[in-house]
């Protein structure tokens, strides 16, 4: 019995070195960029949900460009939702709309992924974004 717990530490320890030592973010940067279908047409504000590797990101777009995010919340994996009608002041002059909220435990992101309340001890990951004859690709 002891060799089977300690078989079980032994197993989970490695699986934490290995999660350590390779992390989402380098499993990510060695995928391969994936399509998202319709986004050359989307107005600026506008957004498209997607999945890249099985995982759920959004596109927005903006005046500037497109910003990509995972939505898997940074506090304990929930997905949050965009909602793009809801804002708040920033400085109390300017407006930014769209808000991340996590339904689950309240954690809430403003348009850039960053923390505005809530659980999350750090921001949404963003993902890279690149354009390429016409079309846009998710990293």
């Amino acid at each position: 019995m002891h060799i089977s717990l300690l078989a079980v530490a032994g197993v989970l320890g490695a699986t934490g070195a290995l999660a350590y030592l390779y992390p989402p973010g380098l499993r990510r940067r060695l995928r391969s960029p994936e399509r998202v279908p319709g986004a050359e047409s989307l107005p600026p504000g506008g957004s498209s949900a997607v999945r890249i590797a099985g995982e759920p990101a959004l596109l927005l777009k903006t005046e500037s460009g497109y910003r990509a995010f995972s939505l898997v919340c940074t506090h304990l994996g929930c997905v949050v939702r965009w909602r793009p009608d809801e804002a708040r002041k920033k400085n109390s002059q300017k407006k930014i709309a769209g808000r991340f909220a996590c339904p689950c435990h309240g954690g809430v992101f403003d348009s850039e992924g960053k923390v505005v309340s809530g659980p999350p001890p750090r921001a949404l990951e963003r993902l890279e974004v690149r354009e390429r004859n016409g079309q846009v690709f998710i990293i």
